[in-house]
């Protein structure tokens, strides 16, 4: 049996005012667990900006942080959310090149999920961001 905390739950599906009041009350307590992705990382694989915003706004979650495998950054990249990776860059405490456990930097990742042969897509416009941002 899985048991998902609400903070996941609710980050899974998006539900960001619920996670609002939640974040504002001081109840989110997002401790990093040893088999279940953070609401934060959730939030960032699946493209949930505006949660991601919340997240960030309330200092309930550093940006660079190292966890399980993931960085928030890598994880939008390797999604291609652009969204996401547009609000990531825009933190000035962003870590442009930390690379996650295969040694691979949000750029790296981002160049490998690129559709061959299509002129632009997604994660295109993610290394084109990256790099804009100074990724090496």
């Amino acid at each position: 049996m899985y048991i998902c905390t609400f903070v996941r739950c609710v980050t899974i599906f998006g539900i960001h005012f619920c996670l609002f009041l939640l974040i504002f009350s001081n109840a989110v307590s997002e401790q990093p667990s040893k088999s279940a992705k953070t609401g934060k990382i959730i939030a960032c694989s699946e493209g949930h900006t505006s949660v991601v915003e919340l997240l960030i706004a309330s200092s309930a979650i550093d940006v660079n942080q190292h966890e399980q495998q993931n960085i928030t950054l890598n994880v939008a990249s390797d999604e291609g959310h652009v969204e996401v990776v547009r609000l990531l860059l825009q933190q000035p405490s962003i870590d442009l090149n930390k690379k996650d456990d295969w040694n691979d930097s949000p750029l790296n990742v981002a160049r490998k999920k690129r559709t061959p042969g299509v002129a632009f897509d997604d994660h295109t416009e993610i290394v084109q961001l990256l790099v804009n941002a100074g990724a090496q």
